[in-house]
């Protein structure tokens, strides 16, 4: 079976890194330009503004942080599973962790190399691993456009600008999640290669994971409404609005992936969008306040997941020893190199 060598088209758009990190920095610096001009421009307002901070929205919002994460964390689990076969959902978690934090290096697929390397200790080959971050983007895009179609139909505050047009991405985006035949056979007519490991993906795994990435996004859209009334007081009634307005900035980010985790695109959308209920200036404050929340949170799941996952580890093989240590004793028939045989201990996940 020939498969698809997406680590070396991977390989080949990483090349010339220099000049892709400097366009990401040109991006990235642009959009913190913008959101500087514009708390310049609205610094009076600002000043006058009485800032009464309510910090029980921020505990409310850091308490669904770590549901949502690990929501998107097992998708990425579930996909890897199906397409490499390795089930761990620990050492899974494990690699994702680390490679979320090569994510914000500046360039291209520093993220999707850092996880290829990871499961190539496992065995799985790169190719696969490439794949599963392809589909993986496609997923979370796909969902956060479905999931923003409801929302801002819902909150009868339809944003009528130029990000709408990205509902136009349902369309080629279904076509490659629910059918993954159809996106295998479109590979193959793009790269001249066909990715044979897609048909181990069935239509129901894609419906299943797209509900996952949903719920993880419906999350994410209620967190960020927290953390908008932390600062500024906005009516329930616009809880779906504002909702929309974190997951159509989200797929922006994700769609923009040669940016660092969208760093300045997603601030900017949101800033523009959240005005039509804030006062610019302070939707640039609630933005970017939002982005330093999200990425401490990352960091301190991320360790926290690391450690758990370390001490789970090395108590597994404490009490696999112990019990293996038991069980010798309990049959002293069996011979030496039994006894030696029984008494290592379990491969850890790490």
């Amino acid at each position: 079976m020939r498969n698809l060598t997406v680590g070396k088209a991977i390989k080949r758009v990483s090349q010339n890194r220099g000049v892709k990190t400097i366009a990401a920095l040109i991006a990235a610096g642009g959009s913190f330009l913008f959101l500087g001009f514009g708390l310049y421009r609205n610094w009076h307002e600002l000043a006058q503004y009485e800032w009464n901070i309510d910090y029980r929205y921020l505990l409310a919002s850091s308490a669904i942080y770590p549901v949502s994460f690990l929501l998107i964390a097992s998708v990425w689990s579930l996909v890897i599973g199906r397409l490499g076969g390795f089930s761990d959902y620990r050492g899974n978690l494990q690699i994702y962790c680390y490679s979320g934090l090569i994510k914000y290096i500046p360039g291209t697929f520093w993220y999707v190399l850092g996880r290829a390397y990871f499961y190539e200790k496992k065995g799985i080959a790169k190719s696969l691993t490439a794949l599963g971050s392809l589909w993986e983007l496609a997923l979370a895009a796909f969902s956060g456009l479905v999931v923003y179609l409801p929302l801002t139909m819902y909150s009868r505050q339809v944003y009528s600008g130029p990000l709408n047009y990205l509902l136009l991405l349902l369309v080629p985006l279904g076509f490659v999640v629910l059918y993954p035949s159809g996106f295998s056979a479109a590979l193959k007519y793009v790269l001249k290669k066909r990715a044979d490991n897609i048909s181990l993906i069935r239509r129901r795994d894609s419906l299943a994971w797209i509900v996952l990435y949903a719920f993880a996004w419906l999350l994410g859209g209620l967190a960020f409404y927290l953390q908008a009334n932390m600062i500024f007081p906005v009516p329930l009634a616009h809880l779906p609005a504002v909702a929309s307005f974190l997951v159509i900035s989200g797929v922006i980010g994700h769609l923009a992936f040669f940016i660092p985790v969208g760093l300045g695109i997603r601030e900017v959308s949101l800033s523009l969008l959240l005005s039509s209920f804030v006062p610019f200036g302070i939707a640039v404050v609630i933005a970017l306040i939002f982005r330093l929340w999200m990425t401490l949170s990352e960091v301190f799941w991320t360790l926290v997941i690391l450690l758990v996952c370390r001490w789970a580890s090395a108590r597994n093989q404490v009490f696999g020893s112990e019990d293996v240590t038991t069980r010798t004793v309990e049959n002293p028939q069996s011979n030496s190199s039994s006894s030696q045989k029984n008494l290592v201990s379990p491969e850890c996940s790490e």
